[in-house]
């Protein structure tokens, strides 16, 4: 891995900032607090994200601002990776957001947890590390200068436990534990198997005697077979017999059927007859009586009397439009008598005219009283002659009302006559219809007396045939009780059968299973002692092998850096990776070195942490960097001359160093500068 651009925008004293970083070392120099470690956080934020206990988000982001926006350019693997990052502040505290992660120009928005996958795959880190935190990156690229002491100043188990999770090897502690619980796990199913396999030789007896049943029930179902094929064919002839009969049977019931239908028929005929002849009677007998009542009565007079009283009615519209046509012109003559009159008494007092607003003279209202008057007596005379007429008009339509009524009362009397004459026209009719019907009825009553009689001899003659049909049905009943006996006997001898090869089939599989569980049971019993008698002890073998191969490489290269950079003392690891140190034959406490050795130390050990590292993880991306966070910390004038050979000794692509110490700059390749004016960090590169 290469890194070759940081940008920051909002994070801790960075308002906006660009850090470019070529490849060899690059020495980030600056006072305290200038934004240094900034800029290593930042990177690490941009990798992994933020990470609990480590890296916060409120650590991060830029005071009274609710965002801020890390973006990283690297190299990996020959591929081209952009890696951006937001952290946004909320309510209670400040979150990272989703992120935006681009491969040789080609760019998607990815979770925060997406995006640390990613890296994770670019880098070869193990996928175990996407739900921890990253150790592999603190222990082989950069650890902050607080952390620096830390895994020498912890307990000896916690720092075994630390080595042990860094280096991979607590993986063959999981896998022992692991085993622990598979065996247990195999004991369980062991003996889960062993009573499921009890009982396996008795099922194997049972299913023996299921086949002996199987072949005796086989033999007595072949005869019971024959006997029921027989009763079959004595079953279907019998039937056919049957079938014959009742051919013969429905005719006669056809006869039965056909004799009772005519026999009603000629029951209904019978009172038919008698009736017609009993309303021939009557009906002759009222025919003479209204005759006799309807003597001079013709249509003639009937219809004279229709006519007169029509135009009666006619006269009486006639008068009576009349009457009416001369009220309305009365009404009309007196309302023009009324509108004259008011028009005198309006015109005599009438002083001005109100029209041409002249005066009125006693001579004009006289020539007009009399014109008026002249007027008036031509519609009084007119009013007198039409009222003459419609009095007479009125007496004429009262006369033509009495003689409508008198009229009408005559026509109440022929209306009487007219119905007794159409009631006679109906009765003669009915009449001549009732003396057909008797005929009819005559001759079809002497008709079905003959049938009836020739079907009544038929069933005479077919007697016999409902006899023989009973005996051929209780015949058939006898068969089919037979054949029902040697069916059910037939069908529990099957099932019987069925019943025991079931059992059988049951048998057999419970015993296939049983065999597939003692096999499987004698392969578990085999894995297990397997496990516990020959993986086991050789996982530990390898661990220990591989335990101790690790801490010999780690004590050689610690001694290697430590004598680099410390003279007069030399370093041994013990089992517990504590380093112990010796000066005159005597080990001294690390708590009584001087801060520049337990700086060397500290040094020495992360060094050599992270060659052994990198060695065992050949595959990881991040061999080619590393990253020194104030290294040099109380070294003596003598240990910072030493630093060039630790520098060269190194041998990465890329170093970046930290430090504020003048001296380092003429160790490095490149120098990029940082200072700070009114809170906000500066970059510089020289």
């Amino acid at each position: 891995m290469k890194i070759k651009k940081i940008c920051l925008k909002n994070i801790r004293s960075y308002e906006q900032g660009e850090v470019n970083l070529p490849e060899g070392s690059v020495l980030l120099s600056g006072d305290i607090g200038s934004g240094k470690t900034t800029v290593l956080l930042a990177l690490e934020f941009a990798l992994f994200g933020l990470q609990r206990g480590m890296l916060s988000g409120a650590g991060l982001l830029r005071n009274g601002k609710d965002n801020g926006t890390i973006r990283v350019c690297l190299e990996i693997g020959g591929k081209e990776i952009e890696i951006e990052r937001t952290l946004k502040r909320t309510k209670d505290s400040v979150a990272q957001d989703s992120g935006f992660l681009t491969v040789d120009n080609e760019k998607k928005e990815l979770s925060a947890t997406e995006l640390k996958n990613a890296i994770l795959q670019f880098l070869n880190y193990p996928p175990e590390f996407l739900t921890k935190t990253d150790v592999l990156y603190r222990y082989t690229v950069y650890t902050p200068q607080e952390s620096m002491r830390e895994i020498l100043a912890e307990k000896s188990d916690i720092r075994v436990d630390t080595l042990r999770r860094v280096f991979g090897i607590d993986k063959y502690k999981a896998l022992i534990n692991n085993i622990g619980i598979f065996s247990a796990k195999l004991r369980e199913s062991i003996k889960n198997k062993e009573g499921q396999i009890l009982g396996l030789e008795a099922k194997r007896n049972s299913l023996a005697d299921a086949e002996k049943n199987i072949s005796e029930f086989s033999s007595q179902l072949s005869e019971v077979k024959k006997e029921h094929e027989i009763a079959l064919q004595n079953l279907r002839n019998e039937k056919e017999k049957l079938v014959l009969m009742e051919k013969e049977i429905s005719e006669l019931n056809k006869l039965r059927t056909e004799i009772a239908r005519k026999k009603s028929e000629f029951e209904t005929t019978t009172e038919q007859l008698l009736e017609s002849i009993e309303r021939t009677k009557i009906l002759d007998s009222q025919i003479i009586e209204m005759k006799e009542s309807l003597k001079g009565v013709t249509a003639e007079t009937i219809e004279s009397v229709e006519s007169a009283l029509i135009q009666q009615q006619h006269e009486i519209n006639r008068l009576q439009d009349m009457y009416t046509k001369l009220e309305k012109k009365i009404s009309e003559l007196k309302a023009k008598k009324n509108e004259k009159e008011e028009h005198a008494r309006k015109i005599m007092s009438l002083s001005i005219c109100s029209v041409c607003g002249q005066q009125v003279t006693q001579a004009h209202k006289h020539d007009f009283v009399l014109k008026n008057e002249a007027e008036s007596a031509t519609i009084e005379a007119e009013l007198r002659r039409y009222t003459a007429m419609c009095d007479e008009t009125s007496i004429k339509l009262e006369e033509s009302k009495k003689n409508l009524k008198a009229i009408q009362n005559k026509e109440k009397e022929i209306g009487l006559l007219k119905i007794n004459l159409h009631r006679l026209e109906e009765k003669e009719l009915e009449n001549k219809g009732t003396t057909e019907n008797k005929a009819r009825f005559q001759s079809r009553h002497e008709n079905l007396k003959k049938e009836i009689s020739e079907l009544e001899n038929k069933i005479t003659l077919m007697s016999e045939i409902e006899a023989n049909y009973k005996k051929a049905k209780n015949a058939l009943e006898s068969v089919q009780e037979q054949e029902r006996r040697i069916a059910i006997k037939k069908a529990k001898t099957e099932k019987d059968i069925e019943n025991f090869e079931s059992l059988a089939k049951n048998l057999k599989d419970e015993i296939a299973n049983m065999e597939r569980t003692k096999e499987n049971l004698m392969y578990l019993s085999r894995m297990k002692n397997w496990l516990q008698d020959k993986f086991i002890p050789v996982i530990n073998t390898i661990e220990q092998e591989v335990m101790a191969k690790v801490h010999f490489d780690f004590s050689q290269l610690f001694r290697k850096w430590f004598a680099m950079l410390v003279s007069g003392l030399s370093v041994r690891l013990d089992e517990s990776f504590t380093p112990i140190i010796e000066g005159n034959g005597y080990e001294i406490d690390y708590g009584f070195l001087s801060g520049g050795e337990r700086t060397a130390a500290a040094l020495a050990y992360r060094l050599a942490l992270n060659q052994v590292i990198n060695s065992l993880i050949s595959r990881i991306k991040t061999k080619d960097i590393i990253i020194l966070d104030e290294p040099t910390d109380g070294f003596s004038s003598e240990q910072l001359d030493k630093m060039r050979d630790v520098l060269r000794e190194l041998k990465a692509k890329q170093i970046i160093l930290v430090s504020h110490e003048a001296e380092i700059e003429s160790f490095v390749d490149s120098i990029i500068r940082f200072s700070k004016d009114e809170g906000k960090t500066l970059v510089g590169k020289t």
